[in-house]
């Protein structure tokens, strides 16, 4: 299949970070709002998750989520993953098949660091899950600021520059 007949098959529709996505899943339960941390407002379903797909030339850019999110590959790839550390450090991880080189099929990251992700070359498209636990709402999602991002994190000029829309 090519990242076109999957966009159409799973009906996916542009994500504001960049890519496709419907999702797909919510659990039967929520999380009552008094349950939850007081970074969250109004209630949460226990967990949710999407069909996520970036096509050559995408990118997903730095955004950060106030809860956990775990990526799984399923198809295609394979992409970098890139996280900023509490610390500031500059992570990076491959999602993809091949184990012997080093790459991982899923990778969880931690609520209120910005992460991003983009195709390695010679990728045509990498087709994802993302799972968010305390479920996900668009209220909890804040795309990453360019300039904030090279203020806070100069020594990761290059990648935010590449990997950020505003």
């Amino acid at each position: 299949m090519t990242a076109q007949d999957i966009i159409g098959h799973f009906q996916l529709e542009p994500h504001p970070e960049g890519g496709w996505y419907k999702r797909v899943f919510e659990s039967s339960g929520k999380i009552r709002q008094m349950n939850l941390p007081p970074q969250f407002t109004g209630d949460r379903f226990y967990v949710t998750s999407i069909y996520y797909l970036l096509q050559e030339g995408q990118f997903s850019a730095f955004h950060r989520l106030k809860q956990d999110e775990v990526w799984h590959l399923y198809m295609g790839g394979p992409l970098r993953l890139y996280r900023i550390d509490n610390k500031g450090n500059l992570l990076q991880d491959v999602i993809g098949h091949d184990f012997a080189d080093g790459q991982i099929p899923q990778i969880s990251i931690d609520p209120g660091i910005y992460f991003a992700a983009e195709l390695l070359p010679g990728s045509d498209f990498a087709f994802v899950g993302c799972t968010v636990a305390p479920g996900f709402e668009f209220k909890d999602f804040q795309l990453g600021n360019r300039v904030e991002l090279l203020d806070k994190y100069p020594s990761h000029t290059t990648v935010i520059e590449r990997l950020t829309k505003i």
